[in-house]
Formats: C-alpha cells, sequence, structure tokens
C-alpha cells in the first residue's frame, strides 16, 4: 500500500451529524493527508491480591484529519470550488451570486458540519459532524496552499463504513485545469503596494468536542467555540517617507489589506472610453481578447474584446488606477477590513533589508475580519 494512493471527498451535510454519501463528485486532490483517530481508555488498577495488571475498557472516540488542497477557483464563475464545503466547515458562511462569485465570510450561528472520507490505498476512513480551521500560504510564483485540520465523529465499532478495504475511487470532479501560482497579485497593505514575497493567514479557530452519555462515541457534536484569525506578510523595507510601517505598529492603526489569487497580469493604467492602458507592457496582439476578464480600481468587471501592446479594448469605461486581468472563474481576493500589524522585524533576505509583519484580524461590522471571494 502506498501513501501517494489516496484521495479525500466532503460534503456538507443537511443534517448535522447524519453522514452524508461521498460520491465521485466529491473527490478533490489533497496533500499529506493524515488520519488520526482518538480512542481513550479507561485505566483499571484497583486493589487486588496480584500485582498483575488489567486490560483497560475502551473509553470516548473521535478523529481528526489533516491536509493541503491548492487554492483555485472552479473554472465557472457562480460555481463554486471543491475546497467550499471544506471552508464552510471552518466556521463560514456561503454568499452565491448566480454566474457571478462565491463569497466566504466568518459566520458565528447557522455553522455547518460535513462528512469526509478519505480512501488511503485500499483502506478507507469516513468521518461526519467535522468542524475544523483552516491556514493559507501564498508565495510569489508558487502555488497557494490551504491547509485543514478537522475534528470529527468517528466509531469504528458501530459504523459499518468507517474502517474497511475498499479499492481507490477514481473522481469524476477533479479539477480539469491546473492552478494558478501566486502572481500579479496586488498585495496592498493600508493602500501601500509593498514589494512582498508572501502572505499568509490563519483562523486560529477553537475547537471543543462535546460529550454525551447517549452516544455511542460518548461525543455529540464538535463545536467552534472562538476564532483569532491572524496573518503575516514580508515586505521589503523602504523609508519613512514612502511608507511609516513602524507607525502603523506603534500606534496600532486598524488598516485593510488585500491580495488577489489566479490573476494573469495586473498593473496600474488609465482608463477611458472603451480602453484600458498601460505604458509599462508588452503585451501580445489579442493575448486577452478570450475567455478573460479584467477588474478595474472600482470594482467593475469588464470583457476584453482585443488588445494591443499597451491598450486592452472594453466596452464601457474602466476606473483608471490598479486593475487586473484573469480568466472568468479563477480569480480569488482575500481582503480583511481592519488588520493591527503586532510588530515589524529586522529581517535580512539575502542581503537586503526586510520587515516582517505579523499582525491580527479584526471585524469592521461584523463576521467579516476576512473574506474570500471567488469571481
Amino acid at each position: 500500500m502506498l501513501t501517494n494512493r489516496r484521495t479525500i471527498g466532503a460534503k456538507v451535510e443537511a443534517t448535522y451529524g447524519s453522514a452524508e454519501t461521498i460520491a465521485a463528485g466529491d473527490l478533490f486532490f489533497a496533500y499529506n493527508i493524515k488520519f488520526s483517530p482518538n480512542v481513550e481508555e479507561w485505566a483499571r488498577n484497583p486493589h487486588k491480591p496480584s500485582m498483575s495488571p488489567l486490560a483497560p475498557v475502551k473509553g470516548r472516540s473521535r478523529a481528526s484529519i489533516s491536509f493541503d488542497v491548492e487554492l483555485m477557483g472552479s473554472g465557472t464563475a457562480g460555481t463554486a470550488p471543491f475546497w467550499s464545503p471544506l471552508m464552510q466547515a471552518c466556521g463560514r458562511s456561503l454568499t452565491t451570486v448566480a454566474s457571478t462569485s462565491n463569497t466566504y465570510d466568518y459566520a458565528t450561528t447557522s455553522l455547518k458540519g460535513i462528512t469526509i472520507k478519505a480512501f488511503l490505498d485500499g483502506v478507507s476512513v469516513r468521518m461526519k459532524g467535522c468542524r475544523g480551521s483552516a491556514s493559507c500560504e501564498m508565495v510569489a510564483g508558487q502555488v497557494p496552499m490551504l491547509s485543514f485540520t478537522f475534528e470529527g465523529l468517528w466509531d469504528y465499532g458501530t459504523d459499518t463504513d468507517a474502517w474497511k478495504d475498499e479499492a481507490l475511487v477514481s473522481g469524476t470532479a477533479y479539477p480539469s485545469f491546473s492552478p494558478k501560482p501566486f502572481i500579479a497579485a496586488l498585495l496592498k497593505i493600508d493602500s501601500y503596494k509593498a514589494l512582498s514575497e508572501r502572505m499568509s493567514w490563519n483562523d486560529n479557530n477553537t475547537l471543543t468536542a462535546v460529550p454525551e452519555a447517549n452516544t455511542v462515541s460518548v461525543y455529540k457534536r464538535v463545536d467552534i467555540t472562538g476564532r483569532a484569525p491572524s496573518g503575516n506578510l514580508d515586505a521589503e523595507a523602504v523609508t519613512i517617507a514612502t511608507k511609516d510601517f513602524m507607525d502603523l505598529f506603534v500606534k496600532k492603526s486598524q488598516v485593510a489589506i488585500s491580495a488577489y489569487v489566479g490573476g494573469d497580469d495586473s498593473g496600474n493604467g488609465t482608463g477611458s472610453l472603451n480602453t484600458m492602458t498601460d505604458s509599462t507592457k508588452n503585451w501580445r496582439t489579442d493575448q486577452f481578447s478570450s475567455g478573460y476578464k479584467l477588474e478595474d480600481s472600482a470594482g467593475a468587471t469588464f470583457t476584453p474584446t482585443a488588445n494591443g501592446a499597451t491598450t486592452i479594448t472594453v466596452s464601457g469605461t474602466p476606473a483608471s488606477g490598479d486593475y487586473i486581468i484573469y480568466e472568468e472563474g479563477k480569480l480569488i481576493k482575500v481582503s480583511a477590513p481592519k488588520v493591527v500589524v503586532d510588530t515589524v522585524s529586522d529581517d535580512d533576505k539575502g542581503g537586503i533589508y526586510n520587515f516582517g509583519i505579523p499582525f491580527k484580524f479584526f471585524q469592521s461590522s461584523g463576521d467579516d475580519e476576512l473574506t474570500i471571494k471567488v469571481t
């Protein structure tokens, strides 16, 4: 049996704790799949004539599972990506605009649970009522990765589908296109485009398994009882006149941060009737004339019909300023309205002075600390 011959699937439960059937269309590619069962023992050590130990009694049982997936869109605007159930089970709501977008915000109530089934090259395991926490690492030129850890209800003794020999499942909904690297990201903190290589974030959810004597596994559910989202980015050091990062730290200023994943190009251009012009570019003729979108600095979306070396033709008048070009259904925007910088560290990167900038996310109007939007 090979560790690489593994796959995994997940599905939002209609009723929390009632297992869903994981079908081929629910499967996705994952990295570093690790299943960890947890069966407690009740030690028996009464007073007795002999020093021989007594065998323990099976106690509470649950399980956890962790894995990484590629952060990518579905390829169709308005269609949720494969990681949508995972994100919902990490305490996020889903808002869908048909044929346009899917947006994931934090939630406090009506949290979802998911059924997860992992196929481990001939052995399968299923957990239900799963809830967890997510984190993400985005590095320039690399495919951004989402990392998940879930806890769920698992009982080997009564669930006939929990652990048995099973052939590797061939999925029907694996992505048919490759993920995009972290480029053209328009990464900004406090409206400043730092020269940055990486950005990361972490939900830091608190998970609590709730025990109950009326169940076989002695656990009724897994609750998300709190979160403390945080992040980190690096930025090449600049003068105070250019950007005063130390001032953000000292004053504990609340500033916005944002970045895109899945863009094909971006820049700062001049918008006019039916055109966006960026004199710094040297595009191939009609490079973006089919299947692409342009989002301007105001968040308006346009469909390119042609382009020259420095000008893109659209219908309408895009706003001047930052823009991004992307394939529909593959662009992901990560944004936060209020972050507070924890500190500014003195870092060296190959002889270049850099700042390490850890930060924490805070609410603006509530449950909006970190928004993930797929368009």
